[in-house]
């Protein structure tokens, strides 16, 4: 009896089941954008930061590498970020925690705390250290304070892996200029010669170390290049050849 009447009122207003089939999807959609506006937040803060998210993965791998630096050490898929910080601790792919880094490296800040939180998480990963670029203001006297504080660590952590990256090349005027970035390289490389990685050299002998009008150079920004930074291309590329390096040194 329910059933007939369902048919005579769907008669009456003019609907047929055809009809009714057709309106089904538009129905599912409306209630699916109901439910996306409902839960927007976080459905947007999973788009806008997919970099953020951490991925599922086994964190006693022993091929993970920590990327603890600055701005410039902004690899792969946290370049470009909007949210500027003085430095962070990377995992490969993802953001495991931010650092308070003191830019003269007189003081180390918050390190100490996210790197032992970091170790702890990532018991067999690996440590690349890229802090420098910051330090070239006065490099004679800041080239000894990286040393310094890179000896403290790695003395922390005596069973840990670590590796000293190179400063990447500028092309700005003082206190970025060649001359300081070479003077840093060859303070780190004279310090650490044994887990020093040149990647400063792999960009100069690949071409990136310049501004190109093909991008895969200095960052572009509007009326010119940033002379400090990478783009893209070149981040991905040399953080390739840091983990070449990582890799087979076991």
């Amino acid at each position: 009896m329910r059933m007939e009447r369902n048919r005579w009122v769907m008669k009456q207003e003019g609907i047929s089941g055809g009809r009714l089939a057709k309106l089904r999807p538009v129905l599912c959609a409306v209630m699916l954008m109901a439910v996306c506006l409902l839960f927007s937040g976080v459905a947007e803060a999973n788009y806008k930061d997919p970099a953020y998210r951490r991925p599922s993965v086994d964190r006693k791998r022993s091929d993970i590498i920590l990327y603890v630096g600055d701005s410039r050490t902004w690899f792969y898929d946290l370049h470009h970020v909007k949210d500027k910080r003085d430095g962070l601790i990377y995992r490969d792919g993802a953001s495991i925690g931010e650092l308070r880094y003191n830019k003269n490296y007189s003081r180390c800040g918050q390190l100490g705390k996210y790197l032992r939180d970091a170790l702890k998480t990532y018991p067999n990963a690996k440590i690349v250290l890229n802090f420098g670029c910051n330090g070239c203001s006065r490099v004679s006297s800041n080239a000894k304070r990286v040393v310094k504080e890179y000896q403290k660590w790695m003395r922390a952590y005596p069973n840990r892996k670590f590796y000293v990256a190179s400063i990447f090349p500028a092309a700005e005027r003082k206190p970025y200029s060649r001359g300081n970035m070479h003077y840093m390289n060859r303070a780190l490389k004279k310090n650490f010669p044994d887990i020093y990685i040149d990647a400063g050299e792999y960009l100069e002998r690949r071409g990136l170390d310049r501004p190109r009008k093909d991008g895969r150079g200095f960052q572009k920004r509007r009326g010119g290049y940033d002379l400090k930074h990478y783009s893209r291309y070149a981040s991905k590329a040399v953080k390739k050849y840091i983990r070449s390096m990582v890799m087979a040194a076991g």
